[in-house]
């Protein structure tokens, strides 16, 4: 993975916290912690223009990407009601699009959102028609309908968000694990 996107260590200067203000230059910056895609992902509020930099809650049609094992897919549940419950006039992202407003702003925020639920529906679905183990969840392609290069890391990414839904499902006692197979819960 690191040879492959180019992974190289950068070193933190410093640590801003969750809603410290920042001015740059006479440019008032607030800094809100968005956890979920990173355990420290963090999103900027230029509170008096009400525009918000969300970065990789990216608001793609893919949804949220939580394909590492340290993404957590509750916490970016939380951390897009958190930009929803802000009601910035703007939102850029870091990828995609890039810049919501209005009305469009809130479609794509649940759009989003609702990718989450969708790929649990996914899984519970796949699960009615019988038991699976983790793999065989993982090789019905149910996030990635096809691995775009290079497959291993998006098949590696796959599999790390389809452990994390079935580990949520279980929490919410909407799956179970029996013999090294997951099945729906009765």
């Amino acid at each position: 993975m690191a040879e492959t996107y180019r992974y190289h260590e950068s070193p933190v200067h410093r640590e801003a916290r969750d809603g410290e203000v920042v001015d740059v230059s006479g440019v008032r910056m607030r800094f809100v912690h968005l956890p979920g895609h990173t355990p420290g992902h963090s999103g900027i509020w230029f509170e008096e223009e009400n525009v918000f930099f969300i970065a990789d809650v990216d608001l793609t049609g893919f949804g949220p990407f939580y394909g590492e094992p340290f993404a957590e897919i509750d916490p970016f549940v939380r951390s897009i009601r958190r930009v929803r419950d802000m009601n910035p006039r703007i939102v850029v992202t870091s990828h995609g699009k890039g810049i919501f407003e209005g009305d469009t702003l809130r479609d794509a925020l649940d759009r989003y959102a609702s990718k989450i639920d969708e790929r649990d529906d996914l899984i519970l679905k796949l699960l009615a028609s019988g038991p699976r183990t983790t793999d065989e969840v993982v090789d019905a392609h149910l996030i990635y309908r096809r691995y775009p290069e290079p497959q291993a890391a998006f098949k590696l990414n796959e599999q790390i968000m389809i452990e994390k839904h079935l580990a949520r499902l279980k929490r919410q006692g909407r799956v179970r694990e029996e013999s090294g197979k997951w099945h729906a819960a009765a």
